[in-house]
């Protein structure tokens, strides 16, 4: 097999919000540094960020006149994030979440993304699920889509070197536990070998690990799987965000689409809530709720929408009729106040005339994208939408892997089992940042790799390109089916030992001292084989860490009988932390860090 060898100071791994965030940072503060980008598809066009559409996309930040307003005001942006994450996040992450918020948005800002402004020219906010404040930022839609633009023409002054159409295959350790390099295909199944002693991971979420998913396609969980083959720790795997999404347009159909309170109805268009709640207030109530508790939440009453969802496989949201018994006398208060305040009369309005009254760019993109929402119901599933778990980072999005960094999706410990809205995009400023400074820093003291790692001659087995696509579609339909919203211990049980059984026929993870000549003569798919192998590592921790957790949390509904388990106060403050040290996951329950102490602001790193 032709292989490549090449050189980079620093590797970072995705191309969305995070990983361009982390090569900037770099670049500004230093370049001439070898940065090298590798991503799956095109830059600017593959990955979550470049594709991410939803009815208004936040950015969530703690200004300096965020009601409460003050100096300390970001400790109440830091309280939500540990309270919705169900008091199983790192608060110390938390806290620089919360604290570093308003120097990101600034970033972006003075980038050109075109936040939206008060008269006044402050950043329009508004509030968000999770949130006690409005903290929300957002250009509309396609708030993500802004910010990697602004990012990408910031990023092009540097040229750095850029991989286009590469998969990942390992990160390769030297006998010292130390990053060294990596192993990546192109496009032509050849090998390349890439000389670096820092890489970062800003691969997103595994989304196409689920058969219904918003997600772009390729996010296989590359991420998860290389740091889990390299020793690195994943923790709470077991909480995915599930909600309701257009299943022709995999659009988020959160906020304002649930609050102009649709119809709801099935294939047939018979009415779905009437048969649950006699009161028809109580389903107007539940459905505007579901707005602003959006994804599944057990917490939320709301989350019934989701389990039917879940059981019928498919919902139907219908904007061209009011829901029955949509009278002035039935709408609650709440409901018909906060259409007052928008100059809307709930009780004489259409759901679509009050979606065009208070969002008229979701009701756009929906008309734009072949979709009349005033003529035709919209098709829903319960699509998997965010990883609140990810790769363990510490406070400057470092692993347990020296030189091994994570930030974004990819990352974790930062969310708990649910997280404000908007602090997604916000995350990625962040830690990308941060990661970048720590590397800028632990470069004075690190010794660059002199020796080009190198790969066994057995390094890959030999799958038909028909068997590698069955395991993936076998795996994203078995995790929809069974690790999606309902989730039951036996058939979790089950599945754990096939999925493993299936893993098992894969290469070995790559360590130092077995580092050989060459690489594989394997005539297969190798962008197919790694795919597969990282879809079923990635699955494999998922249902581990559910297995560990047997309770119910944030998105973690666990079944037993037909009805739910409850939340356990035993699995308060404890993280599930997944590993591989002998070649197999294993889990454990840890204790979370949720001491409260001031994130510290400055930077290791300080510019010559």
């Amino acid at each position: 097999m032709k292989r490549t060898n090449h050189h980079v100071d620093v590797f970072v791994v995705g191309a969305g919000a995070a990983g361009l965030k982390a090569a900037l940072t770099l670049l500004e503060h230093n370049e001439s540094l070898k940065v090298g980008i590798v991503v799956k598809g095109r830059l600017g066009k593959c990955g979550t960020t470049a594709n991410a559409v939803s009815d208004r996309m936040a950015f969530h930040s703690t200004l300096s006149y965020t009601p409460p307003a003050g100096k300390k005001n970001w400790r109440y942006h830091a309280d939500d994030i540990f309270k919705i994450g169900r008091y199983v996040s790192d608060r110390p992450l938390a806290e620089i979440l919360a604290k570093e918020s308003e120097e990101a948005v600034r970033y972006l800002d003075e980038a050109g993304v075109p936040f939206v402004r008060e008269r006044d020219g402050r950043l329009h906010q508004f509030v968000t699920d999770g949130s006690v404040y409005p903290r929300a930022c957002y250009t509309g839609p396609f708030t993500a889509i802004d910010i990697e633009k602004a990012l990408l023409k910031k990023l092009a002054v540097y040229e750095p070197a850029v991989y286009e159409n590469c998969t990942i295959a390992d990160i390769i350790i030297d006998k010292k536990g130390r990053v060294c390099g990596i192993v990546a295909i192109d496009a032509e199944n050849r090998l390349h070998i890439f000389r670096s002693r820092f890489v970062v991971l800003a691969t997103g979420g595994a989304g196409s690990i689920f058969e219904d998913n918003c997600y772009p396609a390729g996010m296989t969980g590359d991420g998860y799987a290389l740091a889990l083959r390299c020793g690195a720790r994943l923790v709470n795997m077991e909480f995915i965000q599930f909600g309701l999404c257009s299943k022709r347009l995999k659009i988020a159909c959160s906020g304002s689409m649930m609050r102009a309170v649709p119809r709801i109805t099935d294939l047939k268009g018979r009415e779905v809530l009437p048969a649950i709640y006699k009161n028809p207030s109580d389903i107007f109530r539940i459905t505007f709720r579901k707005g602003a508790s959006w994804p599944v939440s057990y917490e939320e009453e709301s989350r019934i929408l989701d389990i039917i969802a879940g059981e019928k496989g498919r919902l139907y949201l219908d904007y061209t009729q009011n829901p029955s018994g949509w009278i002035p006398e039935n709408i609650p208060d709440d409901i018909r106040d906060w259409y007052r305040q928008k100059n809307i009369d709930a009780g004489k309005t259409l759901p679509c005339q009050r979606l065009k009254g208070t969002n008229p760019q979701i009701h756009g993109v929906f008309l734009k994208r072949g979709i009349d929402l005033s003529r035709e119901r919209v098709e829903v599933f319960e699509a998997a939408q965010h990883f609140q778990g990810g790769v363990k980072i510490d406070g400057w999005g470092e692993t347990d892997v020296e030189g091994l960094f994570a930030c974004g999706e990819c990352a974790g410990g930062q969310h708990g089992a649910n997280r404000p809205g908007g602090n997604a995009l916000l995350d990625t400023q962040v830690f990308g940042k941060r990661a970048a400074l720590k590397i800028l820093e632990s470069m004075k003291k690190t010794e660059p790799v002199s020796v080009t790692p190198r790969v066994p001659e057995n390094y890959t087995g030999n799958f038909s390109r028909m068997e590698l696509k069955g395991v993936l579609k076998k795996v994203r339909k078995d995790m929809s089916r069974y690790v999606g919203v309902l989730r039951e211990e036996k058939q979790l049980e089950e599945l754990y030992r096939e999925f493993l059984s299936m893993a098992s026929l894969f290469s070995s993870p790559l360590r130092g001292e077995d580092q050989g000549e060459g690489g594989s003569d394997s005539e297969c798919n190798l962008k197919l084989y790694f795919e597969a192998r990282n879809s079923l590592l990635t699955a494999l921790a998922v249902i581990r860490s559910c297995l560990t957790r047997k309770e119910s949390r944030g998105p973690h509904l666990m079944w037993q009988d037909g009805k739910i388990i409850p939340r356990n106060k035993k699995y308060d403050y404890r993280y599930v932390v997944a590993e591989m040290p002998e070649g197999e996951i294993t889990t454990s329950l840890q204790p979370v860090n949720r001491k409260s102490r001031e994130a510290k602001s400055l930077t290791p790193y300080k510019k010559a």
